[in-house]
């Protein structure tokens, strides 16, 4: 019975020439897809929102790559982020290979990004955020006290109507409370 072989691993061989990173990056990837549709948006309401002088900031083009294509992959947190553009090929790529800060990130999606997406959003439009606000509202005091919330437990303030009993429709067209 013949011995088996192996390929040799030399994962501590140093390269005499770095490999291309977008040849690790199939042409089909989402990180491509997010690359071309930045690269054709006008970007200057964002780069207005940058005073000049300083430091040089981040490319706001490549931090905008950076965040929705997180968000699609399921990433949230600036701190995950932030380990991903170490850790991911894809965000290695859009990054070009220069590791993000998770203060870099937060701060360029609440002070970039927002007053962009506020201003481009209509009022009116259902894709707006809203401001942090209570998720039902009772249509009367005595209401709030009358009915049990779902688990039997009290709530502050009395207890917890569903969001049909007091007419309060969600945007997320869920009919139970959290």
């Amino acid at each position: 019975m013949p011995e088996p072989r192996f390929r040799p691993c030399r994962q501590n061989q140093p390269m005499l020439l770095p490999p291309d990173i977008s040849d690790l990056i199939p042409a089909n990837a989402m990180a491509r897809l997010v690359d071309a549709v930045v690269g054709r948006m006008d970007r200057r309401p964002l780069e207005s929102l940058y005073p000049g002088g300083g430091a040089p900031a981040r490319d706001p083009a490549m931090m905008l790559k950076v965040v929705p294509f997180c968000y699609a992959s399921g990433i949230y947190s600036s701190r995950k982020i932030a380990a991903a553009t170490r850790e991911n090929v894809n965000l290695m790529w859009l990054t070009g290979m220069e590791p993000l800060d998770h203060n870099m990130v937060n701060r360029f999606r609440t002070e970039r990004v927002r007053p962009v997406f506020e201003d481009v959003l209509p009022r009116s439009s259902p894709c707006r955020p809203r401001r942090a606000t209570s998720r039902w509202r009772p249509t009367s005091s005595t209401e709030r006290r009358s009915r049990p919330t779902p688990t039997g437990s009290a709530s502050p303030g009395g207890r917890a109507p569903s969001s049909t009993a007091t007419g309060c429709a969600r945007r997320s067209g869920r009919t139970s409370p959290r």
